[in-house]
């Protein structure tokens, strides 16, 4: 590995890690479709009263989440649509940090400030797709609001440090380039 790129290695490696993570999530929805959907919303399913077209009995351990056997298929559906946009999410923030990381290795940033904005960037971009996956995977079992409350405070979390990161590299490169001397000064090595 090049000098310049040690300082960016957590947002090439992060945004490596997802990009394989979106492969084999893409390869398991494209090979088990059909039975991927029928599981989420068989599942689904196990969570509505048998009285409204479900399949969990009177006491049965099941918690009943779902008032009816559609809202039940449609929540199975939604889930998929989550998983989906996992991958969506994986390989576009992933080409991103990677990309992202290769500029701010290639710009004339501290070094410590590469490592930083890396890190944001990578880690964000990492986590996020995966947010998204884990509310499609619970939501079929403790109703999609739930899901998503459960997951809320990591996905903003996520997103947050991705898109502070690119802000960030993307105002100095900019305050580099119109030579504005504090901004240089402090972030940038000499020339």
């Amino acid at each position: 590995m090049q000098e310049s790129h040690r300082t960016v290695f957590l947002g090439l490696l992060f945004g490596m890690l997802i990009l394989l993570s979106s492969e084999i999530l893409a390869s398991a929805m494209g090979l088990y479709e059909e039975e991927i959907e029928d599981w989420l919303k068989e599942t689904a399913l196990q969570h509505t009263a048998l009285e409204n077209g479900g399949l969990a009995a009177p006491g049965s351990d099941l918690k009943i989440v779902f008032k009816d056997s559609s809202s039940a298929r449609r929540t199975g559906s939604k889930a998929w649509v989550y998983f989906q946009r996992a991958h969506a999410h994986g390989e576009g923030m992933g080409v991103i940090a990677i990309a992202l990381s290769l500029l701010a290795a290639a710009s004339l940033l501290k070094p410590l400030m590469k490592i930083i904005l890396s890190a944001m960037i990578g880690v964000g971009a990492f986590v996020y797709p995966f947010c998204w996956f884990y509310a499609g995977y619970y939501m079929v079992s403790i109703g999609k609001s739930a899901a998503r409350a459960e997951i809320d405070w990591l996905a903003r979390t996520s997103v947050s440090l991705y898109l502070v990161g690119l802000i960030l590299l993307l105002l100095l490169i900019i305050c580099y380039h119109l030579r504005i001397a504090p901004v240089r000064k402090l972030f940038f090595s000499e020339e």
